[in-house]
């Protein structure tokens, strides 16, 4: 057996070199870290070959004074911490005291440092961890740190860093994130001599946004400000107009330390469900301030992790606020006719027409196959699709030179455009419009038609189907939906309104699918769920976990429509089942409460537990809504309408799909060249 020997200082540094200094941006994350420790107003970043041959950071900190800055090098040595406890009051940004010992040991350093007070700098050089020379010089108040021949004495290490321009990337991610992080301090960013940005540091996020992340972004953010009894969060969150196919614009800060944190961002990602599309992740930059005390900021070698003392009311009530913000704010999506503004968020294979809905080839041809076969439906179950031309009561008869000007263009016309929200009757019209004829006869058959509130389905009763045709949780119309002005239906899907200056296209599949899964949810979530009781219970045989899980949780089973009860160490007989939509739910939904009862547990919401139905449920409101193709006539349109205004989220399908979109007069013109 080999002897157990100690390592020298090199080895160590060496081998924490390894922890610490992954990549070039690691260095510039603490070095940068301990600029803004220092109080740094101004920070400059200038790299050469992706920061492998030179990385140089100046600032005008506080800098360090001449008889600190060898013991500055050593391992553990810092001035944010002299004792153990004080990791519980951190307020800055690094702490352990590892970065420039660490780096000093794998590259050749130079520093020039001079405090307030100071007559002199002092310039220090360093290479491989060892002190060649240290000397006055002049400088201003600050430090300056050069980082050169990254790795030079540990070859293998240089040897797996990636191609310049990956390591590049990873270092305009990382300055993006520390400048959004510090709205307040200029960062200048240099690449090879290249200026890529460089921020006011007027405190001001949404300009540091706006000039790291362009107009596209920053045009479509939300404001938040908001403390609970856990936590204070500042920043932005984008609406629905823009959206990424990853996490990477998703920044979240605690106390001012960029951090990734799995749970956060789920809770975030889980507020914007059914607002953008499946499978989309929403943009934000917000900061959390926490009680040092609450945290623990010492689990990750680069403290980019973060463990919190009772994360789970944090969690609750940051996803409630996030949901409540997005929906007090119009999500209506914006057509934007300029192909110039192209966003960067999009792929080179991605059609650009509504900003809240930029799908690429792939999914746009999947919908339209999707409309296609939709629009062979029927418009209620077991009901053939109508193919004959109805008419309307608001609609001309067989006056065929006004029919036929509109049928052409394939846009149900309305007595010509006229402002329906001022026709009360049939008499108006025609006093009105003494030019356009309408049938008595066929006005009068289509008043009492498709009710778009109607809920075919046999579990629900028609007291029921009332309550539930408006939904409780609006009370205040939204702006976006007063005193819109009907004017037509396009291809037999897309309703037409105006108001002011701008048309709105409203989808009639997305919007009654979404007043469908409203009323649909709501049934589901009532506290009338109807339980089904066996003759014959169901043996359950559990594993050693999920018994002491189900044996915690017997009471929580019945909230949810289960007669659980204790069968043995082992086992537990279900006695009674949720029968929901006409049908009991399998025993398997049993698994699934067991599974997420540990994260319901930290939750006082019961309705945490109806997101694992959210998917069916949705299912079930699409195929019950109206299809694209199929015919509506004024009086269900307005009813969808009406209907929809009182819906908690009308600006989305469950799936994230717009409801409604919108073009100005400003676009419309300039696509007639009325406007350059």
């Amino acid at each position: 057996m080999a002897k157990i020997n100690i390592l020298d200082d090199s080895t160590i540094n060496k081998i924490a070199a390894g922890e610490v200094i992954e990549r070039p941006s690691s260095i510039i994350k603490e070095v940068v870290e301990n600029s803004l420790d220092a109080g740094a107003s101004s920070i400059s970043i200038q790299i050469e070959n992706a920061g492998k041959d030179l990385i140089k950071i100046i600032d005008n900190g506080s800098g360090i004074e001449a008889d600190d800055i060898n013991k500055a090098f050593l391992r553990h040595a810092t001035s944010k911490i002299s004792r153990a406890e004080d990791l519980s009051s951190l307020h800055s940004l690094g702490f352990r005291g590892e970065a420039l010992a660490s780096i000093a040991a794998v590259s050749k350093v130079d520093m020039v440092t001079k405090t307030k007070y100071a007559l002199m700098a002092t310039r220090l050089i360093i290479s491989g961890g060892k002190v060649e020379s240290k000397s006055p010089t002049s400088a201003k108040q600050g430090t300056q740190l050069s980082i050169r021949d990254l790795f030079y004495n540990v070859p293998a290490r240089r040897k797996f860093l990636k191609s310049n321009h990956a390591e590049s990337i990873n270092i305009t991610d990382l300055v993006n994130k520390l400048a959004i992080g510090n709205p307040g301090v200029s960062i200048k960013y240099t690449n090879n001599g290249k200026t890529i940005f460089e921020t006011l540091g007027d405190g001001n996020l949404y300009n540091t946004i706006r000039m790291i992340y362009g107009k596209n972004v920053s045009d479509h953010l939300i404001k938040i400000d908001y403390q609970s009894n856990y936590y204070k969060i500042s920043g932005f969150i984008a609406n629905n107009n823009i959206y990424r196919s990853n996490r990477n614009n998703q920044l979240i800060f605690i106390n001012g330390r960029y951090v990734k944190s799995p749970n956060i961002m789920n809770a975030i990602n889980s507020a914007y469900k059914d607002i953008i599309p499946i499978n989309k992740y929403p943009v934000y930059f917000i900061n959390l301030e926490i009680d040092p005390a609450k945290i623990d900021v010492n689990i990750h070698p680069s403290k980019l992790e973060v463990k919190f003392d009772n994360e789970g009311p944090i969690l609750e009530d940051l996803g409630d606020y996030i949901r409540g913000s997005l929906l007090k704010n119009s999500l209506v999506g914006r057509y934007r006719s300029k192909k110039s503004e192209r966003s960067t968020y999009e792929s080179n294979d991605t059609f650009r027409s509504f900003d809240s809905f930029s799908y690429s080839k792939k999914e746009q041809e999947t919908n339209l196959n999707l409309v296609r076969e939709n629009g062979q439906e029927a418009f209620r179950s077991g009901e053939p699709s109508q193919k004959e031309d109805k008419i309307s009561p608001l609609e001309v008869s067989e006056s065929v030179e006004v029919r036929q000007s509109y049928t052409e263009s394939n846009v149900k016309p309305l007595d010509q455009a006229i402002n329906l929200k001022d026709i009360k009757s049939l008499d108006m019209v025609r006093k009105e419009n003494p030019s356009i004829n309408i049938d008595e006869t066929s006005a009068n058959s289509y008043k009492s038609t498709r009710d778009m509130n109607t809920i075919t389905d046999t579990h629900i009763s028609p007291s029921q189907e009332g309550q539930l045709s408006f939904m409780d949780g609006q009370e205040d119309e939204r702006d976006e939906f007063k005193d819109l002005n009907y004017i037509g239906i396009l291809f037999n899907t897309y309703i037409i309104f105006s108001k002011g200056e701008q048309m709105y296209l409203m989808d009639q599949h997305a919007a009654h699918e979404r007043v469908r899964f409203e009323m649909y949810m709501k049934s589901f979530k009532s506290d009338s769920i109807r339980i089904q009781y066996l003759l014959d219970p169901i043996i359950m045989d559990l594993s050693p976990v999920d018994m002491e899980i189900a044996s915690r949780n017997i009471d929580l089973f019945e909230r949810y429509g289960f007669i659980v009860e204790i069968f043995g160490h082992k086992n537990i007989s279900v006695r009674g089942l949720p029968n929901t939509f006409g049908r009991p739910e399998s025993e398997k939904f049993i698994y699934e409460l067991i599974d997420k009862f540990s994260d319901f547990a930290k939750s006082s919401k019961k309705d945490s537990i109806y997101d694992s139905k959210y998917d069916e449920i949705a299912e079930i409101a699409c195929k019950s809504a109206i299809k694209a193709n199929d015919k509506l006539d004024y009086n269900e349109v307005m009813a969808l309408l009406e209907s929809l205004k009182k819906c908690q989220n009308p600006y989305t399908c469950p799936h994230g799909r717009p409801v409604m979109v919108s073009i100005s007069k400003y676009d419309i013109e300039k696509m007639f060249k009325r406007k350059m």
